[in-house]
């Protein structure tokens, strides 16, 4: 059997997953305790390829494949800029890393574009062409497909930074640098502070042990006035993120991934309304779509371009 072992690698933890076929064989989630060095992760990497050559055929596999939260040039499957996280992942020579190790090639790719192609292929955007892909994590990061191809653009961000569309100018300060980006609106690393606020505001005394937006809508459903406001403010912005993302790129569908999107059709609801109310065409006219994969969507988009190149040579 030949096989493929894929990396989608986070801020917190790895998801590993040996493919096959397009079929998830095995998989595991690896902690990380430090994103600061790509070159302590590899060393982590290594070592669970070494374990798993060993749970099947050595001689089989065919390729390493890894996502990340850079910005990746995938046809010379090199790491092109670092943000926040792995500041050192620029500097190492991946492709000469895999084969002194493993004596097979890697493919990089960003991790949104990958999620992108394990939906587009595998999940809940198959059959469209034109497809936005848009993931809430601690951040939110976005991927774009026209006619069947990802966008990728000169420096191979295109349809990446939706996360740092600029949505008020007197916002506050993103950790990009900027001010009044999405993310510093309404995302997960943002919510603390604004959490804190309106705990303070209401003098709610008991502190959360761990701030999320799963956090938010239970205090929501409870009736907390304070954090309902935050999850307004929250789904307003988000939606007006989806109205830019249609007006840019006249998609098909739009498919949303992560933890929030447990809450399904109560926040794709709240997109079709803000659409309605605001933008220039009707929600009639794109299908917005909750991930099939959300937990392995970049490990099955790895695999598909893997078995893509290799066919192309």
């Amino acid at each position: 059997m030949k096989y493929s072992i894929c990396f989608d690698i986070g801020g917190t933890r790895i998801k590993l997953g040996v493919m096959s076929n397009a079929e998830l064989m095995h998989h595991e989630l690896v902690a990380i305790d430090d994103n600061s060095s790509l070159k302590t992760v590899l060393e982590l990497i290594k070592e669970k390829v070494q374990v798993i050559q060993k749970m099947y055929e050595h001689d089989q596999l065919i390729a390493i494949g890894m996502s990340l939260p850079c910005f990746v040039d995938s046809d010379k499957n090199k790491i092109l800029s670092n943000y926040v996280k792995y500041t050192d992942a620029s500097d190492i020579d991946l492709n000469e890393w895999c084969l002194q190790n493993f004596g097979v090639p890697i493919f990089l790719e960003n991790d949104a574009k990958a999620a992108l192609m394990g939906e587009a292929f595998h999940g809940a955007g198959k059959g469209y062409q034109d497809l936005v892909m848009v993931t809430f994590g601690t951040g939110i990061g976005s991927a774009v497909m026209l006619n069947g191809q990802l966008l990728k653009g000169k420096d191979y961000f295109a349809g990446n930074l939706i996360g740092h569309s600029i949505i008020d100018f007197n916002g506050d300060q993103c950790n990009c640098g900027g001010e009044g980006c999405l993310e510093s609106v309404a995302s997960s690393w943002a919510l603390t502070e604004k959490v804190e606020n309106s705990a303070a505001n209401i003098g709610l005394k008991d502190k959360p042990s761990k701030i999320d937006y799963k956090y938010i809508f239970d205090e929501e459903k409870m009736g907390n006035h304070a954090f309902a406001y935050i999850l307004d403010e929250s789904l307003d912005a988000w939606g007006k993120m989806m109205i830019n993302l249609i007006l840019a790129y006249n998609p098909e569908c739009i498919v949303c991934a992560g933890g929030i999107m447990n809450q399904g059709e109560v926040i794709l609801n709240s997109f079709r309304k803000t659409i309605d109310q605001h933008g220039w065409i009707s929600s009639e006219n794109v299908i917005l779509k909750t991930a099939e994969n959300t937990d392995f969507a970049a490990l099955y988009g790895l695999s598909e371009i893997i078995n893509q190149k290799i066919k192309r040579g």
